[in-house]
């Protein structure tokens, strides 16, 4: 009898062995794909960066403007000069023309919060 007890008790032990591995290959299993989703969350979050970079103050929309100021300036120049009898004309600046500290220190006082200002001579 007692010999059958201890049988019984080792067999439980061993089903609670089996258990506890089949718990810790679930638990792997899960582990693999908790860093596979982080994995794809870091990928996806560098094309987030890069997007964020791209249409930023710096990216796409600041070349769509800088590329457009110089025929905008020739336009209302000529439209001023027109109606000012050559007296009158303008100016774009931007703030990338400023690339050293002191220009950036002098361009600070003429910008406020705009990212170009306008310089008209009269």
């Amino acid at each position: 009898m007692a010999q059958k007890e201890a049988e019984a008790s080792l067999l439980r032990e061993l089903g609670g062995a089996r258990q506890l591995l089949i718990n810790l290959d679930t638990q792997r299993a899960r582990q693999q794909e908790l860093r596979d989703e982080q994995e794809t969350l870091r990928h996806k979050q560098g094309q987030l960066r890069s997007l964020e970079t791209a249409f930023g103050k710096d990216g796409v929309p600041a070349m769509l403007i800088e590329q457009a100021l110089p025929e905008l300036e020739a336009q209302a120049n000529e439209i001023l000069l027109k109606l000012s009898d050559n007296t009158m004309s303008l100016s774009f600046s931007t703030q990338r023309e400023y690339k050293d500290k002191n220009a950036m220190t002098n361009a600070k006082r003429w910008i406020s919060s705009s990212a170009w200002r306008v310089n008209a001579r009269l």
